[in-house]
């Protein structure tokens, strides 16, 4: 397993990303994404967006909340841009529980994202039992995480605590993602939500690619275009989607078992619009790949232990 450690680089300026912007162009790296900031989902802010890339050891914290519509009209010297890089189909781009952050990048943005894995769709269609509420990150990694069992309670305390800085219902503030400096305690929260990604959607790429599992693959596909389609309508329709019950319920089966459209088939009909949203043929990377990566970050994570600005000898 290799020692090598994750560099943590914070983006602020249209030089800073530049090269950014170029390298994905050029390597079209699996993106591991996360999207952050007060009330996301309904048209607010977006602070912070953080993308890791386990190939390349860095995780990115791109300050949205200083740049705003800089951040994805910067170009580089092709004319690319992060807005290029997150409409494009051919690019995978994993995240857990895309309605929020497409929500707010359509309407503040006019971002139409594409090349999504949704890890939240890829657990609750292979959740054994009831699919008709959705589930979180933390019941998904002590569910089907392959970490030790030591590590999974590292990271749910490291979660649980998190809610105390930017939770209102725990007395936090969601203003706290706003804060400049980037909090060191919001950078752990926000390095920590990417960091367990990889191994959980190797997990479910391995499971969604046994030789049975084709109309499940088509299932999490067509509920994965529905999120971006209905996340980038009115709001008043888009709401539908940003609750906590699940796409397949006992309306979707009906449908199916008696050959009629289903509700998402309604809600969302067919557009011709290609969003890169199948899963068909998306290999699990080595059993080893989640843990290193998850290591790899956590050992970066563990040298922050204080609010305050990001340390840069880290």
């Amino acid at each position: 397993m290799s020692t090598s450690r994750v560099n943590i680089v914070a983006i602020d300026t249209e030089s800073a990303l530049r090269p950014l912007i170029t390298e994905v162009i050029r390597d079209r790296p699996l993106l591991y994404l996360h999207i952050v900031g007060p009330e996301l989902g309904d048209r607010h802010l977006i602070s912070i967006m953080t993308l890791y890339i386990p190939s390349k050891n860095v995780v990115y914290l791109l300050d949205i909340e200083e740049m705003r519509h800089v951040a994805f009209t910067t170009t580089n010297a092709d004319g690319k841009s992060l807005k290029y890089i997150l409409e494009l189909p051919s690019l995978r781009k994993v995240i857990f529980d895309i309605r929020h952050g497409s929500d707010s990048l359509f309407y503040l943005y006019q971002i139409r994202v594409k090349g999504i894995r949704d890890v939240q769709l890829m657990e609750t269609v292979l959740r054994w039992g009831r699919q008709d509420t959705l589930g979180i990150l933390s019941v998904a990694m002590q569910r089907n995480s392959t970490f030790p069992e030591a590590l999974v309670k590292k990271w749910c305390d490291l979660n649980s605590k998190s809610s105390y800085v930017f939770n209102p219902l725990s007395g936090g503030r969601r203003g706290t993602f706003g804060e400049r400096p980037i909090r060191q305690d919001i950078m752990r929260y926000v390095v920590a939500q990417v960091a367990v990604l990889p191994d959980l959607y190797n997990v479910y790429c391995s499971k969604l690619q046994q030789s049975d599992e084709a109309d499940v693959r088509a299932r999490v596909a067509e509920a994965t275009r529905w999120r971006l389609i209905i996340s980038q309508r009115p709001r008043a329709q888009s709401a539908l989607i940003l609750g906590w019950r699940g796409p397949w319920d006992d309306a979707y089966d009906h449908a199916v078992e008696n050959g009629y459209k289903t509700p998402i088939q309604i809600a969302a009909p067919e557009d011709g619009v290609n969003y890169g949203v199948s899963y068909d043929h998306d290999e699990p990377e080595d059993d080893e790949y989640g843990l290193e990566c998850f290591e790899k970050v956590w050992d970066v994570i563990g040298h922050c232990n204080s609010p305050g600005p990001i340390d840069e000898s880290i």
